[in-house]
């Protein structure tokens, strides 16, 4: 056949494997003598009578891809192959251990010796390609760190076991001396085009990929950049839908990290990854095992519920900083004015669930606590995400 001057060389028995599992199901209606007529094309049948209601009605009918999706789809693209010009960026090898191809996934600081707002070492990250498997990934490169015990590489290997949609997954840890240091690098799954919370909420700066905020200010409120950023009553807060969004995502991801016997150690807006919309992945886990890790403290194990008690804290840190839109909400000084505007502006459920992660209790305290505080808004979540599934797949049928 010759379309628009292109010849394509097929014929209809060139489709009959695509159409055997629906021959199949239609075995029933043929055992019955009900003649079944299966056509010899392939043609996108329209939009399922579901998924209708939920889209914005257009004057012509949607044949394509949506522009929104295609242009985020494009865009990781285009994140996941951007190379740098080795001549203009001579500090950067050329190959790491098994990776190559890197480029640097934030703007260089100004003070090269300037230390992480959290690990206390200075830290950058990189897109690379791995040679063995031509997969991307992102390394996360701690400066001037020699690994004096390998003990804390135990930890890792747990680390590595785990898989949780809301967390980043650590593939790997080596030391390097090719950027002319003893560096530790950490090797993570890469998310293109991803933002940090602190970026989406907090800060209006920008970053090439959003995987990280260290030089922008940190989330104990300290300004680096000058500029206030304290509770605003009168600015526009965050809807409470999307902030239990945030939290189920949360939660989920610290049960899976608590019930495998680690701690999350990294539950801050500038180490929690925002794709899309409102996809939340924690990144930078197991850094904070390695670089804490002290041999004569005994057995790591043993500080496990009391890091795991800290994550709870920190989680209604990051709850009430989005609540009252504002990283100065957690000073303790500012904690009673921010409690009292969740009061005003939210529900109830939410003011009682930072308190109770927030305060001091004598018994040990879990993640499935705040279960019941979630309520049906957890199916409220697994609707949301079914539905989108449903789109998603409409498109891809297109």
């Amino acid at each position: 056949e010759n379309v628009g001057g292109t010849t394509y060389f097929y014929s209809p028995e060139d489709f009959a494997p695509q159409f055997q599992s629906v021959q199949k199901e239609y075995i029933f209606h043929q055992q019955q003598q009900q003649p079944v007529v299966l056509p010899n094309y392939s043609f996108y049948p329209g939009m399922p009578s579901h998924i209708a209601h939920m889209k914005v009605k257009a004057n012509m009918p949607q044949f394509f891809l949506p522009d929104e999706i295609k242009m985020e789809l494009l865009n990781r693209h285009a994140c996941s192959l951007m190379q740098i010009d080795p001549a203009q960026h001579p500090d950067i090898p050329t190959e790491v251990d098994s990776y190559h191809q890197l480029y640097p996934l934030e703007a260089p600081p100004a003070n090269p010796l300037q230390k992480s707002s959290m690990f206390s070492y200075p830290s950058t990250c990189y897109k690379a390609v791995n040679t063995k498997d031509c997969l991307t990934y992102c390394l996360k490169r701690i400066h001037g760190f020699r690994l004096a015990n390998t003990k804390c590489l135990a930890t890792v290997d747990q680390w590595k076991k785990l898989y949780h949609p809301n967390v980043v997954q650590l593939k790997e840890v080596f030391t390097t001396t090719a950027f002319g240091d003893n560096s530790l690098i950490f090797v993570y799954d890469f998310h293109p085009v991803a933002e940090t919370l602190m970026i989406r909420h907090f800060s209006a700066s920008s970053t090439v990929n959003g995987y990280t905020t260290d030089t922008t200010r940190t989330f104990t409120g300290s300004k680096t950049s000058g500029v206030s950023n304290g509770p605003r009553q009168h600015a526009g807060l965050l809807p409470e839908s999307l902030i239990w969004a945030y939290i189920v995502q949360l939660s989920s991801a610290l049960r899976a990290i608590h019930t495998a016997g680690l701690a999350c150690g990294v539950m801050d807006p500038t180490k929690i990854l925002i794709s899309s919309k409102s996809r939340l992945r924690i990144n930078c886990i197991g850094i904070f095992d390695v670089l804490t890790f002290d041999s004569n403290q005994g057995n790591y194990v043993s500080l496990v519920p009391h890091y795991q008690q800290e994550d709870l804290v920190a989680l209604g840190k990051v709850v009430l900083a989005l609540a009252c839109n504002s990283i100065m909400a957690i000073q303790r000084e500012q904690v009673s004015n921010s409690l009292e505007l969740v009061a005003r502006n939210y529900s109830t459920d939410l003011k009682n669930l930072i308190l109770y992660l927030m305060g001091s209790q004598r018994r040990q305290r879990s993640v499935n606590d705040i279960m019941p505080m979630i309520g049906a808004r957890f199916y409220t979540q697994l609707d949301a995400a079914q539905l989108r599934s449903d789109v998603v797949e409409n498109e891809l049928a297109k």
